[in-house]
């Protein structure tokens, strides 16, 4: 059971990165525009970022153990809020698309500079917990538009 583990514990310098990209943010928020997946026109919304964007974080030395395999964490942006405050679904479904494409943008820039980068890619089932996004539509957006990842989800669940 070692992913019930927060992130926080598991992999504190990593967390703190994290936070402070979030709290960059909140200091001086920005927009940008992604597309409305359900309109055919093309039309796009504004969104405050960093919604519909990734944020690859590279393993942090002091958060592995020698001799550990260190782990690159990557956030994707997909609704401000969770549980009855989330976003609408079709709303988060929007900014996943994005957050996929620009994923797949870093991690392009990465292994066209030669850099370190990830070397495969794990998921839990995310937007289908908190945010009550129907796995399907998620899966069908990962299939669609990459990058290729393996999903892990429990044992016992008929809802792949």
């Amino acid at each position: 059971m070692q992913w019930l583990i927060p992130i926080s514990v598991k992999y504190p310098a990593a967390y703190r990165i994290h936070v402070g990209y979030c709290k960059s943010h909140t200091k001086t928020p920005m927009a940008h525009d992604i597309p409305v997946l359900q309109a055919p026109d093309g039309r796009t919304v504004s969104t405050r970022l960093p919604l519909g964007t990734a944020q690859i974080i590279a393993p942090q030395p002091s958060d592995a153990r020698l001799g550990e395999k260190r782990y690159w964490i990557i956030c994707l942006f997909t609704s401000y809020a969770y549980g009855g405050r989330a976003d609408p679904v079709d709303q988060i479904i929007n900014n996943t698309h994005a957050a996929l494409q620009d994923l797949q943008r870093q991690l392009r820039e990465l292994h066209e500079k030669g850099a370190a980068a990830p070397d495969a890619l794990y998921a839990c089932r995310f937007n289908s917990g908190l945010f009550a996004v129907p796995w399907a539509k998620t899966r069908k957006l990962i299939e669609d538009v990459g990058p290729e990842m393996t999903v892990v989800y429990p044992v016992n669940d008929v809802n792949v």
